[in-house]
């Protein structure tokens, strides 16, 4: 995990700065929980309820929207996760705050939070998931994101935007049960774990100029990782 922290320090916003008050009073972050499990890296995901209104059912990082008590986009993130997944914050150590992003280019900053956890915490630890707010919780190994082999790896076109692209999306498994990763956070978990391991994905690769408009100094070191 070391060499994963260290990774992601690297184009880390540091340090983590408190929000400004005026320009960023709308704007939403997510938690990217890390733990080493025997010796291998896992990553923390959750499903969203089926009844809710905003992306039902979908899977995603823990995380949403600033709120007045948060200082920073480090304690949205916490704060976030603790009320989704019962995840308590004094389990949380913050190893890297990501730039912010916008899905498309006119949509709310959104900034990623990575943290680690002690090891084995998401084999042992007891989460309280709110069941208003989500369905499931599971986690895999970060790896995944960067591997083609088996039938996990998918893809479709995004249509909506100009020009259209296609972009992954992944089928796995946890405790039996089956995942659909897709959209941002697919890409996000590709982006994440190609910065976090620093080698490029098993497939071809491209990163979308419209669809996830991320930080020119996490852009350069994704194109130096994958090469292009």
């Amino acid at each position: 995990m070391e060499d994963i922290i260290r990774n992601l320090k690297a184009v880390s916003e540091e340090p983590y700065r408190e929000y400004d008050s005026t320009s960023e009073a709308r704007s939403a972050a997510v938690l990217v929980v890390l733990c080493d499990i025997d010796g291998i890296c896992h990553v923390f995901l959750n499903k969203r309820n089926e009844s809710l209104r905003r992306h039902p059912g979908e899977v995603c990082f823990p995380g949403g929207m600033r709120e007045e008590v948060d200082r920073s986009v480090v304690d949205t993130a916490v704060r976030e996760c603790e009320e989704e997944t019962g995840l308590k914050r004094d389990m949380v150590n913050v190893a890297a705050v990501l730039p912010s992003l916008k899905v498309y280019k006119k949509t709310l900053p959104l900034t990623p939070v990575v943290c680690t956890v002690p090891p084995d915490t998401l084999n042992t630890y007891c989460f309280n998931p709110n069941p208003d707010e989500v369905s499931d919780i599971f986690h895999i190994p970060l790896s995944t994101f960067l591997s083609d082999s088996g039938p996990d790896l998918l893809s479709h076109t995004v249509e909506h935007v100009s020009p259209s692209f296609d972009l992954h999306h992944f089928n796995v498994s946890h405790a039996s049960r089956q995942f659909d990763v897709r959209g941002i956070t697919a890409h996000l978990c590709v982006v994440i774990a190609a910065l976090a391991l620093g080698r490029a994905p098993d497939f071809p690769y491209a990163l979308p100029g419209e669809y996830c408009v991320m930080g020119e100094a996490v852009r350069e070191r994704v194109l130096q990782i994958m090469g292009q």
